[in-house]
């Protein structure tokens, strides 16, 4: 069944493999990344999509951009069966205790705050179609590593959140639902890591998690790849 999908962070990574799959699959999309280039990319790529995305140019860490673009999408649909937070960053490496707070106050926005104010924007919408929230977290949430205190901060906030609006959204019929990739080989990484999870993976595990019964919902799903140990 034909699905009306918002999507960020669309135009890398995970969230581009997710573009695709699910735009060929023949849902409609509403598509939102920070890269114009990208994006244009993008466009090229999936022009020939069944049917043809919504496209928006927002970096989603600048929270005053998030209201327009809310309004914007609002004027244009009037359903929308499934939201996937799928932006995120992690700008920062190295112990906590020289962390500039302003690379903490980034992740959390883009990470934590941007993906909450657009559960917040879609609510009425997703309670009507009895919809899904997707947050495309990390395992990061689950696993403490060092020296990404910043990003695990970040994810770890968005993970307590879901599990709060999970229990608050059940009763209007809304499915909260996170998934926890490990490492995954995309430009996230400074260097190529063929030997982790690839994103054409993750987003077939996605579009699993968005296509189960109605009456299954997948509140946690880790996956990792084989070689990965840190846990």
């Amino acid at each position: 069944m034909t699905k009306t999908i918002l999507l960020t962070g669309a135009t890398s990574g995970i969230g581009k493999a997710v573009a695709l799959l699910l735009s060929n699959a023949g849902h409609q999309l509403i598509l939102v990344g920070r890269n114009e280039q990208k994006m244009q990319q993008l466009r090229e790529e999936i022009k020939a999509a069944p049917k043809l995305p919504l496209f928006y140019h927002t970096d989603l860490s600048d929270l005053p951009q998030i209201k327009p673009l809310c309004e914007d999408i609002l004027s244009k649909i009037n359903q929308l069966d499934i939201l996937i937070n799928c932006a995120g960053a992690n700008i920062s490496r190295g112990p906590l205790s020289q962390i500039p707070l302003t690379d903490l106050d980034y992740m959390m926005k883009l990470n934590c705050y941007a993906p909450l104010q657009l559960s917040q924007a879609f609510y009425p919408l997703l309670k009507e179609s009895k919809g899904i929230i997707l947050n495309i977290l990390s395992t990061v949430c689950k696993y403490a590593n060092e020296n990404i205190g910043g990003y695990t901060v970040s994810k770890g906030a968005m993970d307590h959140l879901s599990a709060v609006m999970r229990k608050e959204a059940r009763r209007d019929g809304i499915k909260v639902c996170n998934l926890y990739p490990g490492g995954v080989d995309t430009d996230f990484r400074a260097a190529e890591c063929p030997e982790y999870l690839q994103a054409k993976s993750v987003a077939k595990a996605i579009q699993e998690m968005i296509s189960l019964p109605k009456d299954i919902v997948p509140h946690e799903f880790i996956i990792r790849p084989m070689v990965e140990e840190n846990f």
